[in-house]
């Protein structure tokens, strides 16, 4: 179950990084990942409190990008996410 769930995340982390590019995660650093995480739970909340179908993403989706900011808000501060360096978002094993 948790595979599955954590597979499906990457392969959105990935397609939503090749469209935002290296930049958008250090520009603003852990602060800025934490701002965005925020901004899915107001969001989460508001849909769940309210009943109100999305306009847009699903439910789904906002947990699913949770999981993906917690996992960049790691990675930003184990120093693997900087100015100069968009960490490969899956290890390469060889």
């Amino acid at each position: 179950m948790f595979t599955r769930i954590s597979s499906e995340a990457i392969a959105l982390c990935c397609a939503k990084q090749r469209d935002y590019g290296p930049g958008n995660i250090p520009a603003f650093g852990e602060l800025g990942v934490l701002v965005r995480l925020n901004d899915k739970v107001e969001r989460l909340k508001n849909l769940i409190n309210s009943g109100k179908a999305p306009q847009h993403e699903s439910v789904e989706d906002t947990w699913v990008d949770l999981i993906n900011y917690a996992m960049i808000g790691i990675a930003v501060r184990r120093g693997w996410w900087t100015s100069n360096h968009c960490p490969p978002l899956l290890e390469q094993r060889g």
